[in-house]
């Protein structure tokens, strides 16, 4: 077994020649063999060794002599070995979490605190080939998507180095067996009997069975989860680089893209694009990059792009929104914030400043073409003053240039593909009839119509758009 440990340290370049090494020794056979491994390789790969032991004191005497066993062990093999307390009792009380999950947060701050006290840059842990099998099925049984991994990985950073885990093509079997066969002492926690923890549930309920079918299963298991973790690497670096590519806005709250663009897209990378948006905006509003997966989001938001309607809205957890308007989406958590009537005085010159942008006006000699969508100019004897500018009311109606007959504000909002979001808050310009002149980027009003002969003071009104959001 030395031999295959070591070879798959080489294999998976867990560490190099002349590392300062901490061993996280719980005392059971797993931890005690790798310790034992380890002292065996020192000397040719010139390794500085060290042991830490976290005692839970959750057992009462058992844990004491647990503690008691990997401190005489590591003096037999002369490394140097500390034992930490820690109070799971009091974690649990503060951060209301159950028992695993308080014994696990204070024994990873431990491994931490005692990696940089001997200035380690590897964590090894005795995780192996069996709970490889039980983590897998574990998550598959709680629903875990293809865009997350599956196993346990060999390396993965953390605190000043790594964490790597050098038996984890090894069987529990074979470990008990080197422990039995180079008299390497262990002791079994009995709880690890108890049928209170999902993980025990699945090693004492579904790992026999499994071996049973295929004793190599750890090896198969182990292979499956790198070629689908490298897949989806490369799957997910292609949909980071097509995001890219179609995103039409971005803020901090906010990314927009064309509908179209995305759905044309093969669905691996739609899903993976969709990934990437929720995580963009989780870590915005939390400010924590944990590259969540939300699976159940994701096939909503992907029937949502789907649907028929011209405009519509999905609300998610995590205070985000999905809200389609007209071939776009738009991705956000921006708080929606509804608009209140309002009704400005347009001073000439002035200003006023609306939800969707500022108007300007001033007069000047030059007469712009009334094509120009976002500035309007007219004659000032063709209108009743003062002018105003206040959002739309029910019922508004204008006279809409080169046309006959009149039109709804409403209508000119669909027909233009006018967001619904903004349609409440978009500018008019009236005048003191409360007649509506001019639909700023939209439509003018014939009432601005002028003759080829301009005479008298020309006024001048632009709109200047916030840019998004």
């Amino acid at each position: 077994m030395e031999a295959r440990v070591e070879q798959f340290i080489e294999n998976n370049r867990l560490f190099g020649m002349e590392t300062n090494v901490l061993v996280a020794v719980s005392g059971g056979p797993d931890s005690m063999a790798l310790l034992a491994i380890m002292a065996n390789l020192r000397e040719k790969w010139k390794l500085n060794l060290f042991v830490v032991h976290v005692n839970h004191r959750l057992r009462g005497e058992e844990s004491n002599k647990d503690a008691e066993l990997v401190q005489s062990f590591s003096a037999r093999l002369g490394v140097p070995c500390n034992v930490k307390d820690v109070d799971v009792a009091a974690f649990k009380a503060e951060h209301h979490v159950g028992t695993q999950q308080a014994a696990r947060a204070l024994r990873y701050q431990v491994f931490q605190g005692e990696m940089e006290r001997v200035h380690a840059t590897v964590l090894l842990t005795a995780h192996h080939g069996d709970d490889e099998v039980e983590t897998a099925f574990m998550k598959l049984t709680r629903g875990t998507t293809p865009l997350t991994k599956l196993g346990i990985a060999a390396t993965r950073p953390f605190a000043n180095g790594v964490l790597a885990r050098p038996l984890l093509e090894e069987t529990k079997r074979s470990i008990v067996a080197y422990c039995n066969e180079k008299d390497i002492p262990y002791r079994i926690d009995q709880s690890n009997f108890s049928d209170a923890y999902t993980r025990n549930r699945f090693r004492m309920n579904m790992a026999p069975y499994l071996v049973e079918e295929n004793p190599h299963i750890h090896k198969h298991i182990g292979r499956f989860d790198r070629w689908q973790e490298e897949d989806n690497h490369y799957l997910m670096e292609q949909a980071k680089a097509h995001l890219d590519q179609i995103l039409t806005k971005k803020s901090e709250k906010s990314i927009e893209l064309e509908i179209q663009a995305l759905c044309l897209a093969p669905f691996p990378l739609q899903r993976r694009m969709i990934h990437l948006i929720l995580n963009y905006l989780h870590l915005n509003v939390y400010g924590v990059n944990d590259m969540r997966v939300f699976p159940d989001a994701i096939e909503q938001i992907q029937a949502f792009l789907q649907t028929s309607a011209p405009s519509a809205q999905l609300d998610l957890p995590g205070r985000v929104q999905v809200k389609r308007s007209y071939g776009t989406c738009l991705f956000t958590t921006a708080p929606f914030i509804e608009t209140k009537a309002y009704c400005h005085l347009l001073s000439i010159p002035g200003k006023v400043d609306t939800p969707l942008g500022v108007i300007r006006a001033d007069t000047r000699e030059e007469l712009l073409e009334l094509e120009h969508t976002d500035a309007v100019s007219f004659q000032v004897s063709q209108v009743a003053f003062p002018l105003y500018i206040r959002n739309r009311k029910p019922g508004d109606k204008l006279s809409p240039s080169g046309m006959s007959g009149s039109k709804k504000v409403n209508r000119l909002f669909i027909d233009r593909k006018v967001d619904r979001a903004k349609r409440d808050a978009w500018p008019l310009l009236v005048d003191a009839n409360d007649s509506i002149l001019w639909v700023p980027s939209l439509q003018t009003s014939r009432i601005l119509t002028r003759s080829a002969n301009v005479q008298g003071e020309l006024l001048h009104v632009t709109f200047s758009q916030h840019k998004w959001p």
